[in-house]
């Protein structure tokens, strides 16, 4: 592949380990290569000042069980990494509800594309009219909380993300000459090991 741009700007070496660590690029900066040491690693792109921890989790918990008078309440709290076309699954009492990640959802912020998923999904759980006969969405930040509108009646909620096929690259730390990659202005990477401690050597061009 031929670039018509190939000045070297910033390099960066970061110090990785199974926490991810987050490099924003210069803005003017439209490719790197990446290259790992001693390690195998993860790495994701986003937009600048995003966190990138990897695969994008959820995590369910009963935050009021039902009772006499009382409406169970379920929630799904979002982390992590979304980009466009990761696909959230939610399946409330058995009726599942898939969700795609849009251009719309994603911001400058990790907590702010968190809470556009968040509200993008409450959105969809309020829209099927299966779920909403039944159970009102609502969103407040990262959290989806999902209330029976009968008491005392109890159900169960489970999420799980699929990635779009280019969310998770593993990097050979045995290529010699690392991988060369397009990025948009204002992205972020962010790297992480499988396991153990590693070092990252990110080379910008513009």
């Amino acid at each position: 592949m031929t670039y018509s741009s190939n000045y070297l700007g910033k390099a960066h070496v970061v110090n990785t380990s199974t926490t991810s660590a987050n490099v924003n690029l210069s803005h003017d900066c439209r490719r790197i290569r990446l290259k790992a040491h001693t390690q195998d690693v993860f790495f994701a792109l986003g937009n600048a000042a995003q966190i990138a921890e990897g695969e994008p989790a959820e995590a369910v918990a009963v935050v009021t069980a039902a009772s006499a008078g009382v409406a169970e309440v379920r929630t799904v709290t979002l982390s992590g990494f979304y980009e466009v076309s990761d696909k959230l699954t939610v399946v409330v009492d058995g009726t599942s509800l898939t969700y795609e990640v849009t251009a719309a959802d994603q911001s400058d912020t990790a907590s702010t594309t968190l809470s556009n998923v968040a509200a993008s999904v409450r959105d969809a759980l309020n829209a099927d009219a299966t779920i909403s006969a039944d159970f009102t969405a609502t969103a407040s930040g990262a959290v989806v909380t999902i209330t029976h509108n009968t008491d005392n009646t109890a159900f169960t909620l489970t999420a799980e993300v699929t990635e779009r096929d280019d969310d998770n690259h593993f990097l050979d730390k045995l290529l010699a000459e690392g991988l060369l990659i397009d990025v948009p202005p204002n992205t972020s990477v962010a790297v992480k090991t499988l396991s153990g401690s590693g070092k990252v050597y990110i080379s910008e061009y513009v």
